[in-house]
């Protein structure tokens, strides 16, 4: 695996997505309980089309979500770090070995084989889970933590909820050998399905 030091959602980093399955969309390979994933195809066509044509995946769609996560990513990430005594990096791309496989975590914990996911949800949801007896991950999120993990070999990877105002919610998760196994499966085919799909582009229209 390399660790490139690149700002994300700049040019740079589009670049370095282009054309890779990124952790972000892993629950296009692999559901959150471990099943091949049906939207696999229409997926690698995207990266694919990414590869040959360089449009990024995903079109440029960004949800509501999506962007409020963005803004409120440094002082969530700030309040990690205050609350752990922890430095963390944050502007970084991890590619494996095959170059077709990538990951932008929210943080590596210098230091550390850990990384850091934050999700900052809406108020109701991050108010029931504060309800909750134990905190914990969510099934739909499994594919990428899981997948971070799978990808960079860490130990743990903290998995952490945040909303202004409100107590962070944070579980550590560690890799899960089983989920592991099924995703270097799921994988294993899925880059060559992948590479198809971009030789056919070129084929046809290069």
């Amino acid at each position: 695996m390399d660790i490139i030091l690149v700002e994300q959602n700049t040019p740079e980093w589009d670049e370095l997505r282009r054309g890779k399955i990124t952790s972000s969309a892993f629950s296009n390979i692999i559901t959150g309980t471990g099943k091949p994933s049906a939207s696999r195809d229409k997926y690698l066509l995207k990266v694919a089309a990414g590869a040959v044509f360089g449009v990024v995946d995903g079109g440029g769609f960004s949800s509501y979500e999506m962007r409020r996560g963005h803004l409120l990513q440094p002082e969530a990430t700030a309040s990690y770090c205050f609350a752990n005594n922890a430095e963390v990096a944050t502007e970084v791309f991890c590619v494996d070995d095959t170059g077709f496989v990538g990951a932008s975590p929210d943080g590596l914990i210098e230091n550390e084989k850990g990384g850091l996911e934050i999700k900052c949800r809406n108020i109701d949801l991050h108010l029931a889970a504060m309800r909750e007896k134990e905190f914990n991950i969510m099934t739909g999120d499994i594919p990428q933590v899981q997948g971070c993990l799978w990808l960079t070999k860490y130990e743990w990877w903290d998995y952490m909820w945040y909303y202004p105002g409100l107590p962070d919610l944070i579980v550590r998760v560690y890799p899960d050998r089983e989920y592991h196994e099924k995703l270097d499966n799921y994988m294993g085919t899925s880059i060559p399905r992948l590479i198809e799909f971009i030789n056919e582009f070129k084929h046809k229209y290069l």
